[in-house]
């Protein structure tokens, strides 16, 4: 019989120099396939950049659009269920502009001879808005300060009672209220409302006295922007200046139209550089099994024959974690990891405007921190089988274990805290997923094993 050897494992050890020359081999092959890969990336290049960018313009779209609901009902009150619906499915956005009736109907009929295109309201029409302080405006009204006696003069008698009414009233009426508007906006119309003797002890500014000199020759809007630059001056502190009508007119447009939800690019060439590194991601992508195969045959290549099959059980795994861990970062992590950083835009009243560049590197760090984490289970069972862990020792060291996972999830995920739960919650499950395989996963003697038994026998 012949005496085994004391080194049992001698011909399958190898040096330093060959491990590195295995090494050499391991990523000349890795990077064949990467180049292949980014090869047909550059090909695809404009595809994936839109496919990168559909995320952000998910959630700037879905930004945009609350924004815009919370400012209308704001300022108008609750949207009508049409109006939610066509937000929601027909995926649109508004703004609420201000429009002015008089130059609307001006540039209609410029366009359209011989067309009357009449506003419902005159060019400068007070509303109620325009009154700071109707009450004191309706006590000045009936003083004997100049020009209210002039003014007085001018008001009908119903008038003049809603303003006696309106200046009694501790409460504002809205049937004075707008009575009194109605007076004012009558009262715009007259070419004789301008009284110099009425007006002298009011400061008029250079436009109004403008006007007032040709005043014979003014056009009806003309007229009336006179007469209320004349009101504010009497009463400045009740009346606003003078000022078109405007009206609030909701303009509804496609969210996809939007220019907002464009990354923007503030170099030359940044897009370049986004077309190269999404190609990358591409190559790197397609080429990943290949690249994980040469990784994992120099792994082998320096281990003894009992360690070796297990490459081939965890080469097809560590993909599959690899491809589910991003899988999980894109699909489920992007969207609400993007709303909750955009609520601080929104809290803080500052619009998002994203750099692609930036952009792109988060979208590329966040799936490959999520692939490479998921391999824990993996890393468990290699340690385990070749004997420098026991699933005891998991088991027994797992507070650790999860302070080292909250060190990996933080430092793999940006700075919040729901990516970091979104990788820190599956490590956990993974890591005592990983102790069971360990010990649910009979390790299969092997023939070193076998020969180690001989040897003591002997």
């Amino acid at each position: 019989m012949v005496k085994p050897t004391s080194d049992l494992f001698a011909d399958s050890t190898m040096t330093f120099g060959e491990h590195l020359e295995e090494l050499r081999k391991a990523l000349i092959k890795a990077l064949k396939w990467l180049l292949i890969g980014c090869a047909i990336g550059l090909y695809f290049g404009s595809d994936i950049v839109q496919f990168v960018n559909r995320p952000l313009e998910a959630a700037l779209a879905r930004y945009y659009q609350e924004q815009a609901v919370r400012g209308i009902e704001t300022e108008q009150g609750p949207l009508s269920a049409a109006q939610k619906e066509a937000i929601r499915e027909r995926e649109l956005i508004f703004e609420s502009i201000l429009l002015e009736p008089q130059a609307i109907a001006d540039a209609l009929r410029a366009t359209f001879p011989g067309q009357d295109f009449a506003p419902r309201l005159p060019a400068f029409q007070m509303v109620e808005s325009d009154l700071s302080d109707p009450q004191a405006l309706a006590a000045a009204l009936l003083s004997d300060r100049a020009p209210s006696p002039t003014l007085r003069a001018k008001l009908s008698q119903s008038q003049l009672e809603a303003v006696r009414a309106l200046a009694n009233d501790p409460e504002v009426d809205p049937v004075q209220l707008r009575a009194l508007l109605a007076a004012l906006n009558k009262a715009l119309n007259r070419r004789d409302l301008y009284d110099p003797a009425a007006f002298e002890g009011v400061t008029l500014s250079e436009p109004t006295r403008d006007l007032i000199a040709k005043l014979p020759n003014l056009a009806p809007d003309e007229v009336r922007d006179l007469n209320w630059r004349l009101l504010a001056a009497a009463y400045p502190s009740a009346i606003a200046k003078s000022h078109p009508t405007l009206v609030p007119v909701m303009l509804w447009r496609y969210i996809k139209n939007d220019d907002r939800l464009k990354p923007k690019s503030l170099g030359v060439q940044e897009p370049f550089m986004l077309w190269i590194k999404a190609s990358f991601l591409l190559g790197f992508v397609l080429a990943s099994p290949f690249v994980f195969y040469h990784l994992w045959m120099f792994v082998a290549a320096g281990l003894y024959p009992h360690e070796k099959r297990y490459v081939h059980v965890f080469l097809p795994f560590s993909i599959g974690l690899f491809i589910s861990g991003a899988v999980l970062a894109f699909f489920f992590v992007f969207e609400p990891v993007l709303k909750y950083l955009f609520e601080f835009n929104s809290a803080l009243g500052i619009d998002p405007d994203p750099r692609v560049g930036e952009w792109l590197s988060f979208f590329l760090w966040l799936p490959l921190g999520f692939g490479l984490a998921f391999q824990l289970p993996l890393v468990m069972l290699f340690l385990e089988r070749i004997g420098v862990m026991s699933v005891d020792m998991y088991l027994s060291k797992w507070r650790i274990a999860v302070m080292a996972i909250a060190v990996l999830a933080a430092v793999l995920t940006p700075a919040d805290p729901i990516s970091f739960f979104f990788l820190a919650i599956p490590l956990l499950f993974l890591y005592f997923g990983g102790a069971m395989l360990c010990k649910w996963w009979p390790a299969k003697k092997s023939t070193s094993d076998i020969n180690e038994q001989e040897l003591v026998a002997v």
